[in-house]
């Protein structure tokens, strides 16, 4: 099984969750996002119920991955991180079952080049 990984597209607004991710974190329908801008860390947990931080998760691609459009959370990584608004980057996350999070080093961000059908 592939490990935990989020793409983060900047020029499209966009979060790509893989689905490692989503299995770790038992395909939830909704998802929340935390950031610790003190460790760049980003923690995503799963919920059945949905909160005002909270993202539903969309119907998964073909291949298990699921999209999230939000302009404001994407930018405020690009902002926080220094990262290039035309470039995307891929994060691999560590789950961590006590916490039923999975855990992401923003720090350890790499940038991705997109394939033509992205």
């Amino acid at each position: 099984m592939s490990k935990p990984a989020i793409r983060v597209a900047l020029k499209e607004f966009r979060l790509h969750i893989n689905y490692a991710t989503l299995s770790c974190l038992e395909n939830p329908p909704y998802l929340h996002f935390r950031y610790n801008e003190k460790k760049n860390l980003l923690a995503v947990s799963g919920s059945n119920e949905e909160t005002a931080n909270s993202f539903e998760v969309p119907k998964r691609a073909a291949h298990g991955e699921c999209y999230i459009s939000r302009m404001a959370l994407t930018e405020s990584l690009r902002r926080r991180m220094g990262w290039n608004e035309n470039e995307s980057y891929r994060i691999t996350g560590e789950f961590l079952p006590d916490m039923g999070v999975v855990l992401f080093d923003l720090s350890d961000a790499t940038i991705v080049t997109q394939s033509v059908s992205e």
